[in-house]
């Protein structure tokens, strides 16, 4: 069955059929997924999922209402300007100075944690441990690595190879106590690069399976993050990055708040961002699981 989707504060009345899916917060508050109608698309929303379709500019529906409100866990996945994305026109890029205008000291809880997908540059890496990240009031704690690996678990290309290297960075990042310069959990550091060659800095074991490893209890202070982790994982198309929930579920309190930025696909239970959100939610990119 296809519904209409609906805004998360939709007329007590019930009365709305549909609405305009820009600009405004969307809501499953289901326990199940639904199908649903999108630009004359069936779609599917994962269970209690929300996202917004916005521009940067039009970002306030995100915005909590206070401090118990805000998001425990933000992931960032810019699309960073790249002259072979330039080339092949894949998806739009963004300029790396209008990230600075991003809402994340808003957005994020105090002992929030942010994860920050970014390139090989050197320069971007400058860019955004000096710029980015002091403009946003977080300071890197860790970096981990995402090798990415054929079907047969052999790299993509050689670790030699300096112009397109077989792994991705990923740095964590949390808000800058005031009046302190370290941060919550951990030590502020100051985040090198990974090797040309060799390996990427010391592997570390991933965590295990969320199943046997849930979410830090009640009341418990915000854990270290671990640094140098290394996932290994598959590459998808059009630059789609492996799922960070389980990964990050061991740093944050029970229940907490998500929120990934620049998404292109939505997540059960947590809220999505993005003009281009829904992009690979569409009912063909799924199968109907057995019983």
């Amino acid at each position: 069955m296809l519904h209409l989707m609906q805004p998360s504060q939709a007329g007590a009345n019930g009365s709305q059929q549909g609405c305009n899916l820009f600009d405004v917060l969307v809501e499953n508050d289901s326990a199940e997924e639904r199908q649903a109608l999108a630009f004359q698309t069936a779609v599917l929303v994962p269970r209690h999922a929300r996202f917004l379709l916005s521009d940067v500019t039009r970002m306030r529906p995100l915005l909590p209402s206070s401090v118990d409100t805000a998001y425990h866990c933000i992931v960032v996945d810019p699309p960073w300007e790249n002259k072979s994305v330039g080339r092949g026109a894949k998806y739009p890029t963004l300029p790396s100075h209008r990230l600075l205008g991003l809402p994340i000291p808003r957005l994020m809880h105090p002992e929030g944690v942010l994860a920050l997908w970014v390139t090989n540059r050197e320069r971007l890496r400058r860019f955004v441990e000096e710029k980015l990240l002091p403009a946003w009031g977080l300071v890197p704690v860790a970096q981990w690595f995402w090798v990415k690996v054929t079907a047969r678990g052999v790299l993509v290309t050689p670790l030699e190879v300096a112009h397109r290297r077989p792994y991705e960075v990923i740095l964590l990042a949390r808000k800058t106590p005031s009046g302190s310069t370290r941060s919550h959990g951990a030590s502020q550091l100051s985040v090198e690069p990974a090797p040309v060659a060799g390996q990427p800095a010391a592997a570390a074991v991933s965590p295990a399976p969320a199943a046997e490893n849930p979410a830090r209890a009640a009341g418990d202070p915000a854990p270290a993050i671990p640094h140098n982790l290394v996932l290994v994982a598959c590459p998808e198309e059009h630059s789609r990055k492996p799922p960070l929930g389980r990964l990050l579920a061991p740093l944050l309190p029970p229940q907490p708040r998500c929120l990934e930025l620049f998404a292109r696909n939505l997540v059960a239970g947590w809220t999505t961002w993005g003009n281009d959100a829904l992009r690979f939610q569409t009912l063909d990119r799924f199968k109907t699981a057995r019983a």
